[in-house]
């Protein structure tokens, strides 16, 4: 035995529901009653028999009580009404209260916030809290009856709702931190419906850490449960808008993950991607409805404030008002400053080619130790740049290549001149050494040889052309 849960946008279609429900079940020998909504029937009560024995009707669906007549959820609460608390009764008491939307979560959170500062107290299960610490419990819990008072609305939307806006607000303390979201419609003559919608929140952890670090993770959190709603509402939402009152976070969120150390890059990167289609705001905290969630709140409190249950201003008239700032890009701040990645300034001396080799020769006079020199750096700098190292010998190939650089770089050193002159096809200076010699550049390697009665040889044309060096 069960209940069915479903709605209808009105009675009529909520009858035709009924009809197709009992007959369908009926054929599997099963007989649906007790039957209750929110409204009164068009049939007769004898063609439309619900559960109506008192004017209010109270269901107990899903853990939460609905009133049928006002259309609203409540709770109901047990209070503890020992004289000495330990810790399993205080993880018993805040077990008791069923909240599965996290409609009462800036209550729930004080709970969580002391059940910590238990566990940092090293308390047994079974040992009795202190009495100052027992004074404390007690108080909140004497205060339970006054959750009983809260009535919240089934319907949150506007019966004529021509758009949708969902609102998300984050926070965060050094106690704890907290996401809620927040359904705003326009109906057709621009009447605007703000309810809350549902909201989640987590203790910070015992290892101390920084605030703006806590506001992000909440960033984070809010950005996985807007995503959730979104799959879960099937709605059409023509916007999604969240905000945070740490404008730190936001010049995170708006920073290029690779630039941020690895905690804050990591979420950034999923608060970049979770979020991609919305946008990301600054709110003041006075105006944000996750900063007294952060912090807690006794029952009486929650149950009267209007910021909760209604959201901010600025989510019921106007999301683009005077108190929504600019997205911050960047920040000057220093906690902003520290997550950044520390820039390493590199410094290149270099030395030109004959230096090197004036620092080579002054090492050894041995030309073919000189090349073998020569030929093991070239060898190294092409196995940085390639997949494939070479090793063992020289090569005849490197041999020459070493060579051919060696006798480049000298006549660079001392023909400069003649190099520049015979690049534009005009002749040597009258005073060059080389004036008699025919010289001419090989276009082929770049180097300086001579011409003369050689050239007529039957001989190679690295021996015609000796290379002048």
């Amino acid at each position: 035995m069960d209940d069915c849960l479903s709605g209808s946008s009105d009675l009529n279609e909520f009858e035709i529901l009924k009809t197709e429900l009992s007959e369908l079940l009926q054929k599997g020998g099963m007989h649906l009653h007790k039957w209750c909504c929110s409204g009164t029937p068009t049939r007769e009560p004898q063609a439309f028999p619900l559960d109506r024995n008192s004017e209010e009707v109270t269901v107990k669906t899903l853990g939460m009580l609905w009133g049928s007549s006002t259309d609203t959820f409540s709770y109901k609460v047990t209070v503890n009404t020992n004289s000495s608390f330990t810790k399993r009764d205080v993880l018993s008491d805040i077990a008791r209260i069923y909240d599965p939307l996290g409609l009462l979560g800036p209550f729930i959170t004080k709970a969580k916030i002391f059940m910590q500062q238990l566990w940092l107290l090293k308390i047994d299960w079974h040992e009795k809290l202190p009495p100052d610490i027992a004074e404390q419990w007690k108080t909140l819990i004497t205060s339970l009856p006054d959750l009983e008072l809260i009535k919240i609305p089934r319907f949150i939307l506007h019966n004529s709702a021509t758009s949708i806006v969902l609102c998300g607000f984050s926070d965060a303390s050094s106690k704890a931190f907290r996401a809620v979201i927040y359904l705003q419609s326009v109906s057709i003559s621009i009447d605007i419906t703000s309810r809350l919608l549902c909201s989640k929140s987590r203790v910070a952890p015992i290892k101390p850490m920084t605030v703006p670090r806590l506001e992000l993770s909440t960033c984070l959190l809010l950005s996985q449960i807007v995503n959730k709603v979104i799959r879960a509402l099937k709605l059409n939402i023509d916007s999604i808008q969240l905000f945070t009152d740490s404008s730190i976070a936001l010049s995170w969120i708006n920073t290029s993950p690779y630039l941020l150390k690895t905690f804050v890059c990591n979420r950034v990167v999923q608060i970049q991607e979770l979020s991609k289609d919305f946008h990301w705001k600054h709110v003041s905290s006075k105006s944000n409805p996750a900063d007294p969630l952060s912090r807690g709140l006794e029952a009486k409190a929650l149950a009267a404030s209007e910021l909760w249950w209604k959201g901010p201003d600025c989510s019921r008239i106007n999301l683009s008002g005077s108190q929504t700032l600019q997205t911050p890009k960047s920040s000057t701040d220093k906690f902003y400053s520290d997550e950044l990645k520390t820039p390493y300034k590199v410094t290149l001396e270099s030395n030109n080619d004959s230096n090197f080799l004036d620092t080579l020769i002054d090492i050894t006079n041995n030309f073919h130790k000189l090349i073998r020199i020569l030929g093991f750096i070239f060898r190294f700098r092409s196995n940085c740049k390639s997949l494939i190292k070479s090793t063992g010998p020289l090569t005849q190939e490197e041999y020459q290549k070493a060579e051919t650089h060696l006798i480049k770089s000298l006549q660079v050193k001392y023909f400069h001149a003649e190099i520049s002159a015979l690049k534009k096809e005009s002749p040597v200076s009258p005073t060059s050494k080389l004036k008699f010699l025919n010289p001419f550049i090989d276009p082929s390697e770049g180097l300086i040889r001579v011409g003369g009665r050689i050239s007529h040889s039957k001989d190679n044309f690295n021996k015609k052309k000796i290379p002048n060096h």
